[in-house]
């Protein structure tokens, strides 16, 4: 079996942070790993998150985000971080329904034209779906 896509959630999986929807951008990186918002609250990359996710990328593997956030703040923190330009695809939506999101990417991939069965996903998160 050879896997393809892995989807990673934010929160809790990839940022020590559970709910970055509630800080205040912009975002100010202050070292390698960590960020500031606005109001001074730090949030901190997991170790290794960008050194392994450069590896997958690597690999050949498609990367991918769905996570229950506020788009925009989320995505901001992605791109202080560093990280935005490693992920293919991302479904950030402020419900918890992520089997929704799951869908909206695998019909994204589909359309690509790039055929991705159910057993080829490997689903990364800090809880069950």
């Amino acid at each position: 079996m050879k896997y393809k896509l892995i989807i990673f959630d934010l929160d809790g999986t990839i940022w020590d942070h559970e709910d970055i929807s509630s800080l205040t951008p912009p975002f100010r990186k202050i070292s390698k790993n960590t960020i500031v918002d606005l109001r001074g609250t730090l949030v901190k990359l997991y170790p290794y998150v960008k050194e392994t996710l450069s590896k997958l990328k690597q690999m050949g593997f498609i990367l991918a985000i769905v996570s229950w956030n506020k788009e925009k703040i989320a995505l901001e923190a992605l791109d202080a971080f560093g990280l935005a330009g490693l992920f293919d695809y991302y479904c950030i939506e402020y419900h918890p329904y992520k089997e929704k999101m799951i869908k909206k990417i695998l019909k994204k991939i589909y359309e690509e034209e790039n055929e991705i069965k159910s057993f080829q996903v490997i689903y990364i998160d800090d809880r069950d779906i």
